[in-house]
């Protein structure tokens, strides 16, 4: 029975208890109720992560925040929620008859307003949108699924930003061999990690190539770049 709309559906649980059962070997051993309260684990992150309360005021429907927090910090430190997003977006492209590995993506980034309490060094404003927050970047397949995804300071510009996003990006899926990007990304040569390049291809903007090049295309196209990516995937997958 879903508490809240956030919660898993039943088909929604099934899907990842396979993933979380192969990730997480120690429940399979364990007693049923283990795997239920597995459920409920999720859909408590679930609900933090809508709703963005802090860890404190999760509903008591859901096990203590204490119990939640644990997980979620561990799942977080074995790479545990990217390998659930991956093996998604391999299920979907799947499904749609597509390779399980992207050959092409997009790179595009998404400023957003924090609240007045944040602070720190991941704080920042964006000059050029007039907004004080955070920065999200993303990189998506052409079908729009997310592959990965960077929180910086909203004062980091693009290029610096699109430093992680690759190196990430290449590590996830190495058959890359063209990347979307709009001329906020002008001059990102230098973040393609070793054993990848770029090159330009119907761009007003002059790139040069770099030696050892396995990526082929660097596609800088301005205004007809596929417009707002991390928005519309970041709405698409209900994120606020």
């Amino acid at each position: 029975i879903m508490k809240y709309p956030s919660d898993l559906t039943d088909s929604e649980w099934s899907t990842i208890k396979t993933i979380l059962l192969d990730e997480l070997p120690e429940y399979i051993k364990g007693r049923k109720k283990d795997i239920e309260e597995l459920r409920d684990i999720c859909d408590a992150i679930y609900y933090i992560n809508k709703t963005g309360v802090q860890w404190e005021y999760l509903p008591n429907d859901y096990p203590p925040y204490t119990t939640v927090s644990y997980h979620y910090n561990k799942w977080k430190r074995l790479g545990l929620f990217e390998k659930i997003n991956t093996a998604l977006r391999r299920s979907v492209r799947k499904k749609l008859e597509r390779s399980d590995e992207p050959t092409a993506a997009l790179i595009d980034s998404q400023s957003i307003k924090s609240t007045p309490e944040a602070g720190g060094v991941d704080v920042g404003i964006d000059g050029g949108k007039l907004v004080r927050g955070r920065k999200r970047s993303i990189a998506t397949d052409t079908l729009g699924l997310l592959i990965t995804v960077f929180v910086h300071s909203a004062n980091t510009s693009d290029k610096k930003a699109a430093m992680d996003v690759f190196k990430t990006l290449f590590e996830l899926c190495p058959e890359i061999e063209k990347i979307w990007a709009d001329s906020g990304y002008k001059g990102s040569l230098a973040a393609i990690p070793a054993g990848n390049a770029v090159m330009p291809v119907a761009t007003p903007f002059r790139l040069n190539k770099p030696q050892n090049s396995q990526l082929t295309t660097l596609i800088l196209q301005g205004s007809t770049n596929p417009p707002g990516i991390a928005g519309k995937t970041l709405n698409w997958r209900g994120v606020p």
